[in-house]
């Protein structure tokens, strides 16, 4: 609260130096607009759909701010009416890859859900017997068939959502210069 106190004192300072100084034209205006802007908004965070009362690892926040600006620049900047993807050479190729990138995050939520069910069924799986339980937190696995069979699908999932996400993460980086409106 104090900071954005802060910052709408010096906005209006601003104003009142403005003022002072200038004869108010549209440019003027603009140019007063556009400095309040970016002191009343913070462009220097990035914003994630996390729970903010939760702790996150840092991959996760990699994850899902990199994500998230990938979102932003579809969705809230509106990239492709802006910027031409189909000239051809790395502008197309990076267009494909930025909606490639977008698809795949918009269904991310889809695989995370399949991931814990596995888990759950897993978990359900070992819990009707306390002895199985035990034995599955020393040895990371189940005793039964079937538990050992839940368990290593959960594994191939998580390990497969895993190498995903790292595929995703390499291409953002690779497109990073053309995330620009």
């Amino acid at each position: 609260m104090a900071n954005e106190f802060k910052r709408l004192k010096y906005a209006l300072k601003e104003v009142k130096d403005s003022i002072l100084r200038y004869t108010w034209g549209f440019r003027h205006v603009r140019s007063f607009y556009y400095k309040l802007k970016c002191l009343c908004i913070r462009h220097d965070l990035i914003r994630t759909k996390l729970e903010k009362t939760s702790y996150h690892d840092k991959p996760e926040l990699i994850l899902h701010g990199l994500m998230n600006l990938v979102v932003e620049f579809v969705e809230d900047e509106r990239g492709f009416d802006l910027v031409d993807f189909n000239n051809g050479g790395s502008w197309s190729a990076a267009g494909v890859t930025i909606m490639e990138v977008y698809g795949w995050w918009k269904d991310y939520p889809d695989r995370v859900k399949e991931v814990d069910t596995s888990l759950d069924n897993w978990y359900n799986h070992t819990t009707h017997n306390r002895d199985i339980l035990v034995a599955v937190t020393k040895t990371r696995q189940g005793t039964t068939k079937q538990t050992k069979r839940y368990f290593n699908i959960h594994t191939y999932l998580e390990e497969k959502l895993r190498k995903e996400e790292n595929e995703m993460l390499a291409k953002t980086i690779t497109i990073r210069e053309f995330l620009w409106t």
